[in-house]
């Protein structure tokens, strides 16, 4: 029996002497919940919401971008027990890539695309992704630079001791009747 809010629990209202729930919530364990949102009584008195689950219009849902997976909400996308779907497992030594099982790079490599690179050295990939060095250049360190002996001319490396149209230095070009020898153009 009440007389008034105050003597009744928090969340239940007196009505006609009695203690009640408001007309959009249900007692359950002696608290007033809401059946539509309540994860611990989604839909109805103790039906909790689990493996990640939230309680949506009194049914227990995954969120969006998730998938349920045996009670479980996974993300399918990188996921390697439910790699693209449900129950598709990704070998051993495969992670699971935006829904693909793809092989895992050595720690010493780097994934571009399909395949894996160490960023350090390769000429295609040198210091990140889609990095390509220029023709002749090598990739160390992750940085691109010119052979020992060569040097960046025009956007290709060469020996200035013996390139006709950098004899010597970039842009200086020996005549055709000329030879590039010791940086210098000869007859």
């Amino acid at each position: 029996m009440c007389e008034s809010d105050d003597t009744c629990p928090t969340g239940q209202q007196c009505t006609k002497g009695y203690c009640v729930c408001p007309p959009s919530s249900t007692l359950c364990d002696n608290t007033c919940v809401d059946l539509l949102t309540d994860g611990k009584h989604c839909g109805a008195c103790g039906n909790i919401c689990e493996g990640g689950k939230t309680c949506t219009q009194a049914d227990c849902q995954c969120p969006m971008s998730t998938l349920d997976c045996g009670g479980k909400c996974v993300d399918t996308t990188s996921d390697t027990a439910h790699c693209g779907a449900c129950g598709n497992i990704c070998s051993t030594g495969q992670l699971c890539n935006k829904g693909s099982c793809e092989a895992q790079c050595p720690k010493e490599q780097t994934r571009c695309g399909d395949g894996c690179f160490d960023a350090q050295t390769s000429t295609q990939h040198c210091g990140a992704c889609d990095n390509a060095c220029t023709p002749g250049q090598e990739c160390v360190q992750g940085k691109c630079q010119c052979a020992i002996g060569r040097v960046l001319c025009g956007g290709a490396c060469v020996d200035l001791l013996t390139d006709n149209k950098h004899c010597g230095g970039c842009d200086k070009s020996c005549t055709d009747s000329q030879l590039c020898a010791s940086g210098r153009c000869l007859q």
